[in-house]
């Protein structure tokens, strides 16, 4: 990823947390390490929420609804 993003190439990541390779810690972790050379990060909310504590207001991961202010 150094050397792609040193040659100018577009990095992407999809955040796609997989519970059974690694904890969400670890893959906290290693994501960020990863992120800092990252141009483009795919994620849903529970990723975004699981990997990196991210919350999008008005959401609900358990019914995939999004809320919208009225």
């Amino acid at each position: 990823m150094k050397s792609c993003k040193k040659m100018g190439v577009t990095i992407s990541c999809d955040l796609n947390d997989r519970n059974k390779l690694w904890t969400k810690e670890k893959a906290g972790q290693v994501m960020a390490q990863l992120c800092q050379y990252v141009d483009v990060c795919i994620a849903n909310e529970e990723d975004a929420a699981d990997v990196f504590g991210i919350h999008a207001a008005n959401t609900d991961v358990t019914r995939g609804t999004v809320s919208h202010a009225g």
